[in-house]
Parts: structure tokens; C-alpha cells; sequence
């Protein structure tokens, strides 16, 4: 399941693109059905967990938040409902910000090197500003997985089957 905020913001979009991608290039497929949108705070992720509670527990699965705040309120409603993580369903969120490592379970998160994302704006803006580069410039960061208790017991079985 993904769950994002507006796809029609370049953020959330590529967000599922890159989900996408990295479930086909294992053999999954994600449907119209398993995408999903809300408000990108506690509250947005809380709210649809809700809503998919009935259907969450048919099978095991994972839930891939486009932000670490909303997945924060996924875990929250999950917990509430007595929905074990990660045994019956897993959770990841993005931007690997403090919250992540300090919430239960921990969650696990797509990493986005800050400081380099920092670093290149900052280079971006100086060659703005001495005439080096003009119009618009678009640079993209390899993020990685921090795996953390959110998730651990599904990756555990991946490897074991590889």
C-alpha cells in the first residue's frame, strides 16, 4: 500500500514512481486500489489506516508512507488495533527524520542525505547569484533504506529466501 500526500505534487509523485519501481524490480505489482492520499501530518496517515483496517488483516502487508509523519500515524492506529508490527503488517516511511528512530516500533525509513541536500542548494543558489547557471536546475539524491523494527521481521524473511 502506498500512501502519500497529493499526487499532483512532484514530491508524492515520484515518491510512488520510485515505490513502484522498486516493488516491480522484486515481482509485485501496485494497484489504483493500493494507492492512496491524505494530509501529510499524523493525522492523514492515522485516518486511512483506519479506513483500511478491515482489509489490512485478509493477508500480510506493507505500508509505504510517503512521509515519516504519516507513517507515524499508521503505527499509531495500528497499534491501537492490536495489529502486530511488522509480523502482519510492515511500515516505512521518508525522510528518516529523528522521530523515526525514536518512536515504537522504530520505524524504518528512506533515507535523503540532509547535509548533501543542503550543501547543493546552497552551491545552486551561489552560482545563481555569480551568473554561472540560469534557469531551473534539477538534481536528484540517491536515497537509501534504514531498516528499524518496523520492518525487520519481513526483511528477515526476504533474506532468508534469497
Amino acid at each position: 500500500i502506498f500512501l502519500g500526500g497529493d499526487l499532483r505534487t512532484n514530491t508524492f509523485a515520484h515518491r510512488l514512481q520510485g515505490f513502484k519501481l522498486a516493488l516491480e524490480s522484486q515481482g509485485y505489482t501496485l494497484s489504483k486500489e493500493q494507492i492512496y492520499t491524505a494530509d501529510i501530518n499524523q493525522q492523514g496517515g492515522y485516518t486511512v489506516t483506519k479506513e483500511l483496517l478491515p482489509h489490512l488483516r485478509k493477508q500480510r502487508t506493507g505500508i509505504f508512507a510517503a512521509t515519516d509523519w504519516m507513517a507515524a500515524g499508521v503505527l499509531r492506529a495500528l497499534q491501537e488495533e492490536g495489529v502486530r508490527i511488522p509480523d502482519e503488517v510492515g511500515v516505512v516511511g521518508y525522510s528518516d527524520i529523528d522521530l523515526a528512530s525514536h518512536i515504537y516500533p522504530s520505524l524504518s525509513s528512506v533515507r535523503v542525505e540532509k547535509e548533501a541536500m543542503g550543501y547543493l542548494a546552497a552551491r545552486i543558489l551561489l552560482d545563481e547569484l555569480e551568473e554561472r547557471i540560469a534557469g531551473p536546475v534539477q538534481i536528484y539524491l540517491q536515497p537509501h533504506l534504514v531498516a528499524r523494527e518496523s520492518t525487520l521481521g519481513a526483511l528477515n524473511e526476504l533474506k532468508e529466501k534469497a
